[in-house]
């Protein structure tokens, strides 16, 4: 899978998967790479719809913006 491809994984998981804005992706999850390399990888492409994003060594974090997640309940 290219970077860009999991970019647009990771993004169109965290924003259709979640109902808070907020998605935590296991490293199991992303095609061999650390959660830090996921990290730049998902800001290159999407930084605009990420209000925050942190990594462990076992998992991604990522807070949407609202806007782009169809199925967030207030």
């Amino acid at each position: 899978m290219t970077n860009k491809e999991l970019a647009r994984k990771i993004y169109d998981t965290g924003c259709n998967e979640t109902t808070t804005g907020n998605w935590v992706f296991h490293i199991s999850e992303l095609d061999g790479r650390t959660p830090e390399e996921c990290m730049y990888i998902l800001l290159d492409e999407y930084r605009e719809d990420i209000l925050d994003i942190t990594c462990t060594d076992t998992e991604l974090d990522i807070i949407f913006a609202l806007a782009v997640c169809p199925y967030f309940q207030e």
